[in-house]
Parts: structure tokens; C-alpha cells; sequence
């Protein structure tokens, strides 16, 4: 098995499980290429006073990024309740609202067009966190020399 093909395989698994299959949702946004990186492996970097987001993990194959309703309200400028769950998920799907990341601009495209593609998942995540059924949403980026790809997720205590 070549360097390469191991861990692909890998990813490839761990998106599977993580319900992020590899076939394609037909955006763009999923076909773009990847920066290259193989960043050492950090774990959950809590956030900074005023962060926008954690970085929950991070190697030059994957980064899995967690938003709590507070994070939310920095990201998009929204205080996330039951009436803004429509404007904090349109927020989302704007470019703008990932270009001004620091470590996330790099995959604005990606989020913003994994964001308009599953707007009704991350709506049903958020309505979740408002009624405190969930604890954060949650985006996987698979990120290889040949593409990268965002999904939006839930994730519970």
C-alpha cells in the first residue's frame, strides 16, 4: 500500500462514521483543492476569550471544528434563539462569515458552500441547541492535497 492509501482509507472511514460519507453533494465547494498541510495533530484548543470557534482536532488530513450557541452569536453577529435560527444559518452560508477566521478562511469556500447545502441539517442543529437538545454544532474538514470538503454536523454532551 502506498503512503498515500492508508491515510485516505483512514479518512475515509472516519468521515463514514462521523455520517460524512465521500460521495460527492454535487456543490462546487467540494472540489476545490486543498491547502497543503501536514500541521502536527493538536487537540481541543478551548476558546480564546472571544473565540468564534474551537478546534476540537487538527492534522494535515482533517479538522473537526465545534460552535456552542455563544460561538454562534460571535461568528455570525446573531444571538442564537428560536427567532434567529433562519438569519444565524443564512449567516452562514456567506463567504464573509469564514474569511474573517484566521485558521478557518482558508476554507471559506467549503464551509460556505457545505452551509447552503445543508441548510435544513443545520437549521434541525439549531433549533437543538436553542431547546438545549444538543450541546454544539459540529463541521469536519476533509483536507488532502486533492481536495477538501465541510459537513455540518450535531454534537451532543
Amino acid at each position: 500500500m502506498n503512503r498515500t492509501a492508508l491515510p485516505a482509507l483512514l479518512i475515509i472511514g472516519a468521515l463514514a462514521l462521523a455520517g460524512c460519507g465521500g460521495a460527492s453533494s454535487g456543490h462546487p465547494a467540494d472540489h476545490r483543492a486543498a491547502p497543503s498541510s501536514t500541521a502536527a495533530t493538536s487537540i481541543t484548543q478551548p476558546p480564546a476569550g472571544g473565540s468564534a470557534f474551537t478546534i476540537e482536532y487538527e492534522n494535515g488530513y482533517r479538522t473537526v471544528v465545534t460552535f456552542t450557541a455563544e460561538q454562534l452569536g460571535r461568528l455570525t453577529g446573531q444571538r442564537l434563539e428560536t427567532g434567529t435560527v433562519e438569519a444565524v444559518t443564512a449567516a452562514l452560508g456567506k463567504a464573509q462569515t469564514w474569511t474573517a477566521q484566521g485558521k478557518l478562511s482558508r476554507y471559506a469556500d467549503q464551509l460556505t458552500g457545505a452551509a447552503r447545502a445543508e441548510q435544513s441539517r443545520i437549521k434541525q442543529t439549531l433549533g437543538d441547541l436553542v431547546s438545549g437538545k444538543a450541546d454544539r454544532l459540529r463541521v469536519h474538514i476533509g483536507h488532502n492535497r486533492h481536495e477538501t470538503r465541510a459537513h455540518f454536523g450535531t454534537e451532543h454532551g
